[in-house]
């Protein structure tokens, strides 16, 4: 490589590291001491950022590996050939919830059906009184009239 490519190169990268980090203050460091020392400063920067975030890992790791053996039990291990069986009674379910909605809609159209005729027999029994009342007051009057005709 030509020198005169090298020293531009190492002035390009010096100013990128000045844009980015600032100056050093040891001018006479190699490109590859300085990259490396911007390299732990970035990785330090990320650690203490991220810090919180890799405490929760490490924290979320303990308690899977304590349930290590929850996780392998046999029950678990038997999820996707139960699942299968789950699905079906699922859509059992589904289609029984279906049929029981419509019984309930038929039964509902029945009470419906019961209740008018109910309330017509109500509304004919009340007609009927109504009309016994009079026949019965007309006749009661007929007597009453009677008696009076006879005894005068």
């Amino acid at each position: 490589m030509d020198a005169g490519v090298l020293e531009r190169l190492e002035a390009r990268v010096s100013a990128l590291e000045r844009k980015v980090k600032g100056d050093f203050p040891d001018h006479d460091q190699s490109v590859v001491q300085r990259l490396a020392i911007i390299n732990n400063k970035l990785t330090s920067a990320i650690q203490e950022a991220n810090g919180d975030r890799v405490q929760e890992a490490a924290e979320i790791l303990e308690k899977i590996n304590s349930m290590r053996s929850v996780l392998e039990s046999a029950h678990i291990k038997s999820v996707p050939m139960h699942s299968a069986k789950l699905a079906a009674v699922a859509e059992t379910q589904a289609n029984e919830v279906e049929r029981v909605e419509n019984l309930t809609r038929r039964v509902m159209g029945m009470f419906e059906t019961y209740n008018r005729i109910m309330a017509d027999i109500d509304r004919k029994f009340a007609f009927w009184d109504q009309r016994l009342k009079v026949a019965e007051e007309l006749i009661c009057a007929g007597k009453n009239a009677k008696q009076n005709d006879s005894t005068s």
